[in-house]
């Protein structure tokens, strides 16, 4: 790992993170809403979660790290379980995501402990 993609990983996995806090948070939302809402919440939730899904893209292609495909394929999962309009699945594959970004900030925040850059 070079330093540029540690720096550049550890801020986006912080970003990403933060973004998918807020669709979990969204998810619980949706659920206190009248029913005739639910569907513009999902738009909400969807859109969010297609703005996530992009920034992990562009980490993805910068750093060439594999383990950001997995939370990429997790956010995505995320995405078909509310276009099927089963929303309450998607909170699975949101914290296998949050697991996966998690570890690799982790991973960026270690490598620039180690050269003192942190």
């Amino acid at each position: 790992m070079e330093i540029n993609e540690a720096i550049l990983s550890f801020s986006q996995s912080e970003k990403i993170k933060s973004g998918l806090i807020w669709a979990n948070h969204l998810l619980d939302i949706r659920e206190s809403v009248r029913q005739n809402q639910r569907g513009g919440a999902e738009q909400i939730i969807e859109t969010l979660l297609a703005m996530i899904g992009h920034e992990t893209q562009v980490i993805r292609n910068i750093t060439q790290d594999k383990d950001w495909e997995e939370a990429e394929l997790s956010i995505n999962m995320a995405l078909v379980m509310i276009r099927s309009k089963v929303p309450e699945e998607s909170a699975y594959h949101l914290t296998s995501a949050m697991s996966k970004v998690t570890n690799l900030g982790h991973r960026s925040m270690t490598f620039l402990k180690e050269k003192g850059l942190l």
